[in-house]
């Protein structure tokens, strides 16, 4: 008789009875034993493998935390109605305020390449960062200044290729886009689709 039993929540181990009325030959036991040793240290490595995996992942989320901890300035900057936010078209981002922006989009930067790498999925980066990716992409001043600022063409792929794998990903879980007024697609979308395209070649 063949009865399942249950461990835990992930893993069942198959455990032959015998019946006195049946009798089995003795290799045919061997083996099936075999197989069925053989099949739970299987599921126990795959389990391992697993439970590594959301370690792993757990100390990325971590590292990328401490990381934005470092930009919090910035990002409190580029809230509505605060600093950058009232730069007009003919003033400057001083070089303070500059430098902290391009560490801010350096921190998206860093995350493009992670999702492309497949260490951490989509999901958990829209949870933790969806709100602050899409605060700097589609402000108007970051915009003119530095997005679209022709001194600064081609060195923000990235930034741009991950806008468009957000923008769809969101589109297609039906969430809304922050700050979709000024978004980032619809300021000058030639170059947008230039600077993908551009990137995407790369891999």
């Amino acid at each position: 008789m063949i009865k399942l039993f249950r461990l835990d929540k992930s893993t069942s181990v198959i455990i032959i009875l015998l019946n006195k009325k049946h009798k089995m030959n003795t290799e045919i036991i061997l083996s099936i034993i075999t197989i069925l040793v053989t099949a739970i240290g299987l599921l126990f490595v795959i389990k391992q493998i697993a439970d590594s995996r959301r370690f792993t992942k757990a100390e990325f989320v971590n590292q990328l935390d401490l990381d934005i901890e470092g930009i919090y300035e910035t990002y409190l900057d580029l809230l509505p109605g605060k600093e950058l936010s009232e730069i007009k078209n003919d003033d400057s981002i001083n070089d303070d305020k500059l430098i902290g922006i391009l560490k801010y989009l350096g921190f998206f930067e860093k995350i493009k390449l992670i999702i492309d790498n497949r260490t951490i999925d989509m999901l958990t980066i829209d949870r933790l960062f969806a709100f602050r990716f899409f605060l700097i992409c589609n402000h108007k001043t970051i915009q003119e200044q530095i997005l679209y600022n022709e001194a600064y063409d081609g060195y923000f792929n990235s930034i741009f290729a991950l806008h468009l794998d957000w923008i769809n990903y969101r589109n297609k879980h039906n969430l809304d886009i922050p700050f979709i007024d000024n978004d980032l697609r619809k300021v000058n979308p030639i170059k947008f689709e230039k600077f993908v395209k551009t990137y995407n070649k790369r891999f």
